[in-house]
């Protein structure tokens, strides 16, 4: 099993692309159109495997799905998170050695082999021109570069999106999740636009993404208990309600934001409670320092699964 990610920015996107509705709705929106128009983008179903090797956890992981296209065949789309602190441009041959290895495992396991289409997800706050592999050989003759195992990713920059379009998202819960990941360095901001945000996620107030959400908006804003009070007065009642129930239960937990050499504290006990409270092992992963392994083996001998 591949090590968790220690980043909280990467671990909401791998827990919002786990969600068929809205990595539906995120490939709708990110997809170059030919190839959206190739797939039937309602059949996406998430595979329980992962091709990254150990060798590449430090740079990447990765979210797998599978997707019919028109003509009744499958093909896999992968999105990876670039999740390291600096842009690397030998990222394209880190993704070429990726998809290697995704065709090497289909081999292995006598699978029909699938077209994999590998997307890059970059959500930092730095200009990033990524490159084809192609490019990095523009001075050699076509000879040569007619041996280049040449391949397209698909790259996605969330800061160079233009802020209308994300507004302009129809699915409520994804352009949240973007928007919040969009002025996750703007502290300010999250908080000017938390009502809004908030607001449309009222339809969704029984799902555990408004957990997921509302942890989130938790680790990346310097927000006090008084000064979120103050600004979830504007809600409606059934939502401040909602939000607030949340937000006590964190804080008896005890994962109420705290950062302990840039951590947050887990406890077993905190584990147990927020599992028997009806948050999932991905919501756990998003405020403790435990791994999923660690998660997992806790429930298993608490006698939770």
């Amino acid at each position: 099993m591949p090590k968790p990610l220690n980043n909280i920015h990467d671990k909401f996107v791998k827990e919002f692309l786990s969600d068929k509705e809205m990595a539906t709705s995120f490939l709708r929106f990110v997809l170059p159109q030919a190839l959206a128009n190739e797939l039937v983008l309602e059949t996406l179903t998430h595979v329980n495997t992962q091709y990254i090797r150990a060798d590449l956890e430090e740079f990447m992981s990765d979210v797998v799905v599978n997707i019919q296209l028109k003509n009744q065949q499958e093909c896999q789309v992968c999105f990876l998170l670039e999740h390291k602190s600096y842009l690397d441009k030998n990222v394209p041959f880190q993704v070429l050695s990726y998809v290697a290895e995704a065709y090497l495992k289909q081999i292995k396991n006598k699978e029909k082999l699938k077209p994999i289409i590998p997307l890059v997800y970059y959500h930092g706050t730095k200009q990033w021109e990524f490159k084809q592999i192609d490019s990095f050989f523009e001075d050699f003759p076509i000879a040569i570069k007619n041996h280049l195992p040449v391949y397209e990713s698909i790259f996605v920059s969330l800061k160079a999106m233009d802020e209308s379009r994300i507004l302009s998202l129809q699915n409520a819960m994804l352009r949240s999740a973007l928007m919040l990941q969009y002025d996750a360095n703007e502290p300010e901001k999250v908080l000017k636009n938390i009502i809004r945000i908030l607001e449309s996620l009222d339809p969704y107030l029984d799902t555990n993404f408004l957990i997921t959400i509302f942890v989130y908006t938790l680790q990346t804003t310097e927000v006090k208990e008084q000064q979120l009070k103050i600004i979830l007065k504007e809600l409606p009642n059934k939502l401040n309600d909602k939000v607030m129930s949340t937000y006590d239960m964190i804080l008896e937990k005890g994962i109420e934001k705290g950062k302990i050499e840039g951590k947050i504290e887990g406890k077993v006990e905190t584990v147990l409670k927020a599992f028997d409270n009806g948050y999932k092992i991905d919501d756990i992963l998003l405020f403790t320092d435990f791994s999923e392994t660690q998660i997992i083996e806790i429930l298993k001998t608490n006698n939770r699964i």
